[in-house]
């Protein structure tokens, strides 16, 4: 048994936070309102209960500068969340390591696993066949793994995931989920083009059976015309919410940078965004300036959402980086 690790990437396109304005100007710009309230539509993340720092750089760590990218899963009767560290106060030389955090209640505290360590970004992880698997950028924008663990310490390799071909172009996955569906793995991920590393501006889907990829498709494309998201898209991650329906989460920067969290939802097949968005922005006292990095957990009726979050502005590292969860629980209206 062997745990994931290839190369050390050189960037990432990390990000972080989330954030509650006043109630007005919520509802005036689609964002998330406040504690006791809830946007009443099929794209509400339910009535917000709490908001909390979960994570936080800490001197002489591998997550001494930035703590970012949480992907969280239930296991073993734990809540286990692996998350990127950056040790390197730089923006384009950061030194990112993938860490392990464990709790045993999803609203923390989350202790990390100092024996833990993972060389790859922006992974997606969930429970399959009776145990975890993961899908993760080993070099980011161009090699993709797919691995299986009894423990979620230890990791064997499955497969690596090809690369595609879109509007003529060839593209790589990059910020992953995976979900289950009809006993298959689903992967969503954005894409990107790998030399050089360039956004292609789509969210994508494949799926895996045990054997092979197959189905590719794109779901979600940047729209210029939407403003949350005229700079760029990223960072999707699929869930079922209180209704049983598939949403996504998904990070959007806007032109002026500013990276908020939007959401879509399926019907018929389609993907649709939400009339809604941003559901999530930046402003909590740890989360200033931007709302990254979802990941959703659903416990009973109530919905986890984790992200990063940071008082400083930029696309990928140096940022001061935190993790947070908002708790929601369903809206009875």
């Amino acid at each position: 048994m062997r745990r994931l690790s290839r190369s050390r990437s050189v960037a990432i396109l990390a990000s972080a936070g989330v954030a509650m304005l006043l109630y007005a100007t919520l509802l005036r710009d689609g964002g998330t309102p406040p504690k006791g309230h809830a946007v009443s539509s099929q794209c509400s993340l339910g009535v917000l209960r709490s908001n909390q720092l979960l994570l936080h750089p800490r001197t002489g760590t591998f997550y001494s500068i930035d703590a970012l990218n949480p992907d969280v899963v239930a296991f073993g009767g734990k809540y286990l969340m692996y998350f990127s560290g950056n040790s390197v106060a730089s923006a384009t030389q950061p030194k990112w390591v993938t860490g392990l955090a464990v709790a045993s209640r999803p609203s923390g505290p989350f202790r990390v696993d100092s024996s833990f360590r993972g060389n790859y970004l922006n992974g997606g992880t969930t429970q399959w066949r009776g145990g975890l698997w993961h899908l993760v950028e080993v070099v980011q924008g161009s090699v993709n793994e797919l691995a299986e663990s009894a423990d979620g310490r230890s990791w064997h390799h499955v497969a690596w995931l090809p690369a595609f071909r879109l509007d003529g172009r060839i593209v790589t996955g990059a910020d992953f989920s995976l979900t289950v569906e009809h006993k298959e793995l689903v992967a969503s991920m954005f894409l990107v083009q790998p030399r050089p590393l360039y956004s292609a501006f789509t969210i994508a889907r494949v799926r895996f059976n045990g054997r092979s990829w197959r189905g590719f498709e794109p779901i979600l494309q940047r729209d210029t015309g939407v403003n949350y998201e005229a700079y760029d898209i990223g960072e999707p991650y699929v869930f079922e919410n209180a209704t049983g329906a598939a949403n996504m989460l998904y990070v959007a920067t806007a032109a002026d940078r500013v990276r908020s969290i939007a959401m879509a939802y399926r019907r018929h097949g389609h993907w649709a965004r939400c009339a809604n968005n941003p559901v999530i922005r930046a402003g909590a006292p740890w989360a200033k300036t931007i709302a990254i990095d979802p990941s959703v957990l659903r416990v009973g009726s109530a919905t986890y959402v984790y992200y990063g979050g940071a008082a400083n502005t930029g696309l990928g590292s140096d940022l001061g980086g935190m993790i947070g969860v908002a708790s929601f629980a369903k809206d009875r209206r």
